[in-house]
């Protein structure tokens, strides 16, 4: 790594992980709680997204070996596929972990604010120092082999012992609350939204209302998917893309596990080309197939269920100010 490159990288690790830090109780202290909430997620979305950045960065930098092409190039509009169905909470292994204080937005409102204790977003890497967060929305959890145990509820706290990789994708592996209670699980990173400081510096009526308001985000979140599901069956091209897209996927996956051999890799490089053509033309059929039949589908946003968790949600969200996402 040159000395250029060294500096980039350093600097991206200082904005990413101690500015926020340092530069939150002073800021502040001088402004009203409405703007500092908003400063809040503004700043904690930009220290995200530079996390991102550099730990892209520092991979690419580490390794020589070519990376196969990423879905992300051919992306298509998530409206436009057939969406899989959120499932339901089905795992036995996680006991009812909760606070046990009753949640009270209001004198949530009247305590010291999270924001004030330092408390902010960050992302889920090593290098961000996260130590727990909680579950965003209903999500699978593995055990220490990989293998799926079971489904959990959004609203979940999460304690981070380690990190690994797994087919490309960040795994969080620790134990839910109590952790006395628990088996050591794994949880994809893209599931849990991660903070500073301790879960125990927030209060009980804290942890209650920010439970809370996931428990709430991920039943929403789930109600959504399944009115999508219902809306994309009547597109018969939504269907046939979401099925590419599924192959796509699995061959990107195949490309991961061979990226130590150069010629596997390359071979399966040019495989995912025509399926990510596939996928474009289909999805180019299913958003037009949907403009022109517009009038025959219900938009699962406008849905009275799901308006009325999502209004119950930002009730709690409120008293949360900077953890609510």
């Amino acid at each position: 790594m040159s000395k250029t490159h060294w500096l980039i990288f350093v600097s991206l690790t200082a904005l990413s992980s101690g500015l926020v830090w340092h530069l939150a109780p002073t800021l502040g202290a001088k402004l009203p709680p409405a703007a500092r909430a908003r400063i809040c997620d503004t700043v904690a979305d930009v220290q995200n997204r530079l996390g991102t950045a550099r730990d892209g960065f520092a991979e690419r930098m580490g390794k020589s070996v070519p990376k196969p092409a990423r879905s992300t190039e051919y992306e298509v509009s998530a409206d436009a596929v057939a969406p899989v169905a959120v499932p339901a909470q089905t795992s036995p292994t996680v006991t009812q972990a909760l606070p046990n204080a009753t949640p009270n937005p209001a004198s949530a409102l009247r305590e010291e604010s999270p924001y004030d204790k330092g408390i902010v977003r960050i992302g889920p890497s090593a290098s961000s120092g996260a130590t727990w967060g909680v579950l965003s929305r209903v999500a699978p959890i593995e055990d220490l082999d990989g293998k799926t145990i079971g489904n959990v509820a959004g609203g979940r706290f999460f304690l981070i012992e380690r990190r690994e990789k797994a087919g490309g994708a960040l795994m969080l592996i620790g134990n839910f609350t109590p952790k006395k209670l628990q088996q050591t699980v794994r949880v994809a990173a893209k599931d849990v939204i991660c903070f500073t400081r301790s879960l125990d510096d927030l209060s009980d009526n804290q942890k209650s209302c920010l439970r809370k308001y996931y428990q709430l985000n991920g039943e929403a979140e789930a109600l959504k998917s399944r009115l999508q599901v219902r809306e994309s069956k009547k597109n018969p091209y939504a269907v046939e893309a979401a099925k590419a897209l599924s192959e796509l996927r699995a061959k990107e996956a195949e490309a991961s596990r061979r990226a130590d051999d150069a010629d596997s890799n390359r071979n399966a490089t040019y495989e995912i080309a025509p399926l990510a053509e596939k996928v474009r033309e289909l999805s180019k059929k299913a958003r037009a197939w949907k403009e022109s039949h517009a009038s025959e589908l219900s938009d699962p946003v406008k849905d009275p269920g799901y308006l009325m968790l999502i209004k119950e949600r930002d009730m709690y969200g409120e008293a949360i100010r900077g953890l609510a996402f």
